[in-house]
């Protein structure tokens, strides 16, 4: 069920399925802390992160997300995904973790 899961949630891995995309310093929010890791495609960089459960908390719980939206540098994709990601932990009603 979890491979279910992440295919509908985007999952973090490239088109090429090469490499794993290079991680921004995690961004805490509401309890969460937000990974972006922008994914490079055709010379741009493409949204992409996780949303995870704090270390200190039990368990290792992480929301992987994809988006198609693109940048022309890693920087602005990475202030994106940040962006998007705190969309989506303001749009849930219940706590995510």
């Amino acid at each position: 069920m979890l491979k279910w899961l992440k295919r509908i949630l985007g999952g973090t891995e490239s088109a090429a399925g090469s490499r794993k995309p290079q991680e921004a310093e995690p961004l805490r929010y509401q309890g969460c802390d937000i990974v972006a890791a922008p994914v490079e495609q055709n010379g741009q960089y493409r949204i992409s992160g996780t949303i995870r459960q704090p270390p200190e908390e039990d368990g290792d719980l992480s929301i992987p997300f994809d988006r198609a939206d693109t940048f022309p540098d890693r920087e602005t994709a990475i202030r994106m995904t940040q962006l998007k990601a705190r969309q989506f932990i303001d749009e849930q009603e219940t706590p995510l973790f």
